[in-house]
């Protein structure tokens, strides 16, 4: 983070100053109280389930110089603290912390590349974060910490050096990325598809994509827009972008085109494409068909900002997955495919659809589990799954925990060659788990993070 005055902060943020006189500079800023070091500003915020205020006078003592909270609570618990250090009162330190990080983000002229969609958002942002690694200085969105905490704590990561940004942006109601794209101002933005992911308080797909729109509330006028040309409620309004607009997939109308994708013998992914006039032919370090549609906007991104295609191809050969999405594991008795961070009906059909193409010679087993916020099309998302595991051919075993996966279940189940098990919790699915697997099967656990599906991953490994 590039240093900043108290003073600064104050008139930048809308605080006031409670106590101390803030002689110190701000190095970094943390919401959690564990990771205050000297030099720190600990914002204090106030959620479900824990208050940060409760932290401020250990944030203190461990050295911040500066903390800050919100006016209730310091007329209600006055504080006070050495004369260098300095408290901070704002009226609300959520709206603070964003407002921050709007200021901060607009000392910097380099671009930034905001990603949204309703699946495969970290995988294509490590994707574009490592084509442009050929070349760049990049700060990336480390996991998915892509929200109204996350992705502010992230901005306060760009320094001098700092040639180009690639952030995650979620949400769950509308809103919320207009304000991450009012905080970054991103120059180029993905959206990757339109699924049903939060539908439940979205109400709908249509509901879905205005709320993915909003990203284009806060971009540079003269910046790009990629979008997923295969997906049609993207693609379904190709005339009414206001920006600069380009389109990538498998089918021939796309501006960027996906000519193949396929499982090489090791587990990799072989792809074929074209973008610019340039073709690109490559292995990238992970399974699974529908990567490909993450790796386009990168390839995309990376040429947008002036790199060369052997640049691109260069800063691909770094990509590794994130953790619990799509590692693949060889243990001494199974091989397991660890896709256990989070679920959807399209992710989850991705998922299987890589299970059935690893290559291996074992039993191919898919351990499935509820899929959240899903609201009314919830029954019905997970009988999909459940239809379409009944319909690959090479799947052998099908276990499911959860209420909702029960209809993953019964579909799954309408198939004879397929051996299906339904578990009502995770703790009944993990006492009968070794009962079940065999060595040398090959095995997907995908479920909502809610689930806590990795600890079944843990128990394999």
């Amino acid at each position: 983070m590039k240093p900043m005055e108290i003073q600064e902060i104050c008139q930048k943020a809308g605080a006031r100053l409670w106590d101390g006189e803030g002689k110190e500079r701000i190095h970094s800023v943390v919401t959690d109280s564990r990771k205050v070091e000297p030099g720190s500003l600990f914002i204090a915020l106030k959620g479900e389930r824990t208050d940060g205020h409760e932290y401020l006078e250990q944030a203190l003592s461990q050295g911040a110089a500066a903390v800050m909270a919100q006016a209730d609570y310091l007329g209600a618990h006055p504080l006070c603290c050495p004369a260098e250090k300095a408290i901070l009162e704002v009226e609300h330190t959520g709206a603070a912390l964003e407002e921050l990080a709007r200021v901060y983000r607009g000392q910097f002229e380099l671009p930034i590349i905001g990603v949204t969609g309703s699946v495969g958002k970290t995988s294509c942002k490590d994707l574009i974060a490592a084509a442009l690694s050929g070349r760049m200085q990049v700060l990336k969105t480390q996991g998915n910490h892509n929200n109204n905490v996350g992705l502010p704590l992230t901005v306060f990561g760009i320094e001098d050096t700092t040639q180009a940004a690639v952030l995650e942006m979620g949400m769950d109601h509308f809103g919320e990325i207009h304000r991450l794209s009012r905080i970054t101002r991103p120059y180029i933005g993905v959206i990757t598809n339109i699924g049903v992911s939060h539908i439940e308080n979205l109400g709908s797909r249509e509901g879905i994509l205005k709320a993915k729109l909003e990203i284009l509330d806060y971009m540079d006028p003269a910046g790009l827009l990629l979008l997923n040309g295969d997906d049609p409620m993207l693609y379904g309004r190709r005339d009414r972008y206001p920006l600069k607009t380009r389109f990538y997939g498998f089918e021939a109308h796309n501006d960027a085109r996906i000519l193949n994708a396929d499982m090489t013998s090791d587990g990799k992914l072989h792809i074929e494409a074209v973008w610019e006039g340039d073709r690109y032919d490559f292995i990238l370090n992970t399974p699974g068909r529908h990567m490909a549609y993450n790796v386009m906007p990168a390839i995309m991104a990376a040429t947008a900002l002036g790199l060369t295609r052997d640049e691109i191809l260069c800063g691909l050969e770094r990509f590794a997955p994130t953790q619990m999405r799509l590692n693949v594991v060889k243990t001494p008795q199974y091989t397991l495919i660890d896709d256990s961070y989070n679920a959807s009906p399209v992710s989850m059909k991705a998922a299987l659809d890589t299970l059935a193409t690893l290559p291996g010679t074992g039993r191919r087993v898919a351990i499935l589990g509820d899929m959240f916020e899903l609201g009314d099309y919830a029954v019905l998302g997970h009988r999909e799954v459940g239809n379409h595991a009944a319909s690959i051919k090479n799947l052998d075993v099908v276990l499911c925990a959860g209420s909702n996966a029960s209809y993953i279940y019964q579909e799954a189940a309408e198939s004879p060659r397929l051996c299906c098990y339904h578990f009502e919790t995770l703790e009944d699915l993990k006492k009968n788990l070794f009962d079940i697997l065999q060595k040398g099967d090959i095995i997907l656990v995908k479920a909502s993070r809610g689930m806590a599906f990795d600890e079944i991953c843990q128990m394999i490994k």
